[in-house]
């Protein structure tokens, strides 16, 4: 027997009403090769004037990524690992959250602390993440490795606040509908007590 309890998340009292100025693209999770980080990159230097990607993070690709960003002079600063209230403040701050990935996530908490915070997320549609992003309604889908679609996606919400704001607020309700940690926390109880 199988039982899926998806993580939990703990979501603001209230989505954020409005992004921060310029606009900015945030990527928080690990800069590793299988996160996606170089199709990020590639699609980076598709976005709109004025636009930054933010990566919050650190992993094995840090000092490549960041001598790509200088070598090609891309729209993207590094902010290396920041702490949970710092990641939730850059969140707040950023018209949508994105997560490239190339492998199978399962239940990736950068979508779920983005979606806790009401921002709408652009992500690859691998693994579990379609589970989590319902394509149009919490956030946009794209194929792994596509930068062309993935700068296509995010162009189309950083052009479109209004849905954008639309996705944000979907995904808070969603999470905490179905991410709540005092539920996760009775589910899990139950399945010991079982």
């Amino acid at each position: 027997r199988v039982e899926v309890l998806p993580n939990p998340v703990v979501a603001a009292a209230s989505p954020r009403t409005a992004p921060g100025d310029p606009p900015a693209v945030l990527y928080a999770s690990r800069l590793v090769a299988e996160k996606g980080v170089d199709t990020l990159l590639d699609a980076a230097a598709r976005l709109p004037a004025g636009v930054r990607v933010r990566l919050a993070g650190s992993g094995r690709l840090e000092r490549a990524v960041r001598a790509r960003v200088g070598a090609e002079g891309l729209p993207v600063d590094v902010l290396g690992p920041l702490p949970p209230d710092r990641v939730a403040a850059e969140l707040r701050a950023a018209a949508v959250a994105v997560l490239p990935a190339l492998w199978w996530e399962n239940c990736p908490m950068a979508v779920l602390e983005a979606a806790a915070q009401g921002v709408p997320v652009v992500a690859s549609a691998v693994g579990g993440v379609p589970e989590l992003v319902d394509d149009g309604t919490t956030g946009l889908l794209v194929p792994p490795g596509d930068a062309d679609a993935l700068s296509g996606a995010l162009t189309r919400l950083l052009s479109d606040p209004a849905e954008a704001g639309r996705l944000g607020r979907a995904g808070w309700a969603r999470v905490r509908s179905r991410h709540d940690p005092a539920a996760h926390l009775a589910a899990l109880q139950e399945v010991y007590r079982r």
